[in-house]
């Protein structure tokens, strides 16, 4: 930035970065006092990756903290979204493990936790309140794509195990995508050759061939066991979030990553809390089934008095 031909701020990236060519996702805060007043401003712009060559930087000018405070309000509903699908997850977490106890546990709901508090988090680290407050530049500009990259594989596992055909070979695929992906942009950054922002697409690969899979399963148990009320809510769930994820994909690449991107987090949350209670309840069902049994158990070889055992008990 220059002010009156005069350099007076700069930034780029360090040369002796082990983690790519970028300085990190930063809010660049540049003072200007009233001795600038009436003097010729000038930014410099050198994009880092060629994608960003036609996207200009969003530019905020005035007080410090009114800016702040326009930013925060105006990612309110991303982190609030973010805020339920993390709490979503934890609870079922916790959940599942107050069910192990009773003995009903469904590990299958644990697959959808994880994958709530990975998915507010992709969101959470995503925002530019996030880069805002966390000074780590490199942490704030990797973390959403970790995130992101990670959310496939519990996903894939949980929307596994609502199909009687949970053991066909076809649903290992997204997960096998998903690992080569991962792999291939860790050893892309680690060799200099591409920055994980460079190589999102492959994540969004990884993304798309579930999204296929996951279609394609549910046709083919459509075609093997019919339609339940199970699967029915699970397909309008799925269809929501793919929906959100299109119109949020389109987004980011007609933007150049400018946009906001809400509605596959939306539908995320819609999902995570309609299956994910759906769950809790069919857990709370077999929890008390249990406990009834025990109960008629207890009768059946206790007195009813004394509480000790009865003939019954020693009988054979």
């Amino acid at each position: 930035m220059y002010v009156d031909g005069e350099q007076i701020y700069s930034l780029a990236a360090d040369n002796n970065n082990s983690f790519g060519h970028t300085p990190g996702s930063i809010w660049n805060i540049i003072p200007l006092s009233e001795t600038n007043r009436g003097k010729e401003v000038q930014i410099d712009f050198i994009p880092v990756y060629d994608s960003a060559v036609d996207a200009l930087p969003t530019i905020y000018f005035g007080d410090r903290y009114e800016i702040m405070k326009f930013i925060i309000l105006r990612n309110l509903p991303a982190m609030f979204l973010s805020a339920v699908a993390i709490l979503a997850g934890i609870i079922y977490i916790c959940f599942v493990l107050y069910a192990y106890k009773k003995g009903n546990a469904d590990s299958n709901l644990v697959m959808l936790g994880a994958f709530a508090i990975v998915i507010g988090l992709w969101k959470l680290t995503d925002m530019e309140v996030f880069s805002l407050f966390v000074k780590g530049h490199l942490i704030a500009s990797y973390l959403p794509l970790f995130m992101l990259a990670l959310a496939c594989v519990p996903y894939n596992i949980f929307i596994r195990g609502l199909h009687s055909s949970q053991n066909h070979g076809v649903w290992h695929i997204p997960c096998v995508v998903s690992y080569i992906s991962m792999f291939l942009e860790i050893v892309l950054q680690l060799l200099h050759i591409a920055d994980f922002r460079e190589t999102l697409i492959l994540t969004h690969i990884s993304i798309l061939s579930m999204a296929l899979v996951v279609v394609g399963m549910i046709i083919y148990e459509i075609r093997k066991h019919g339609i339940d009320k199970r699967l029915k809510k699970n397909i309008l769930c799925i269809l929501g979030c793919i929906v959100g994820l299109g119109i949020d994909m389109i987004l980011y690449y007609s933007t150049k990553g400018q946009g906001a991107l809400l509605c596959g987090m939306l539908g995320f949350v819609v999902y995570i809390f309609v299956l994910g209670f759906s769950s809790m309840q069919e857990m709370r069902k077999l929890i008390a089934m249990g406990q009834e049994a025990r109960k008629y158990e207890k009768l059946a070889y206790h007195d009813e008095m004394t509480g000790i055992y009865n003939r019954t008990a020693y009988a054979g």
